[in-house]
């Protein structure tokens, strides 16, 4: 079991001894902790980015990585600029387990004209199938 400060306990399925893990043309060895998490593909710890000597630019949202014996490799993050009002879903889900209020809302544009069937090319091309209508099974408890 591994305490995550989002997740709580996580189940550990297993481990991966002798990995490897890919940034730009390098490959750098890595044990992997295989945990059912939604929100990463991995996540590098403190000890193997020490390791691998990482410097970490918040500012430049970059990661610099000078291995011993290989190549310097900079792994560059997302630089869009996301709106103050927006959160991460992982910032909301804290939120709401701290009692906060939420509200889901589907906003759609109803001026916005939907493409008819004939415009959309799969769909025109293949009548029969998407046009077809399915009895629904109802389920009735004796």
């Amino acid at each position: 079991m591994v305490y995550l400060p989002v997740e709580g306990g996580v189940v550990v399925n297993s481990v991966r001894k002798g990995s490897i893990v890919r940034i730009g043309d390098v490959n750098l060895p890595v044990d992997l902790v295989v945990m059912d998490l939604k929100e990463f593909d991995v996540i590098l710890g403190m000890d193997w980015l020490a390791q691998h000597r990482a410097v970490v630019d918040c500012y430049k949202k970059e990661v610099m990585i000078e291995s011993s014996g290989k190549p310097k490799v900079v792994f560059v993050g997302d630089r869009q600029v996301v709106p103050v009002c927006v959160i991460s879903a992982i910032e909301a889900r804290r939120l709401m387990l701290e009692g906060c209020e939420a509200y889901l809302a589907h906003v759609i544009d109803a001026e916005k004209v939907s493409p008819t069937l004939e415009e959309i090319p799969v769909v025109r091309d293949f009548p029969e199938v998407f046009l077809m209508t399915y009895r629904v099974c109802h389920h009735i408890e004796k």
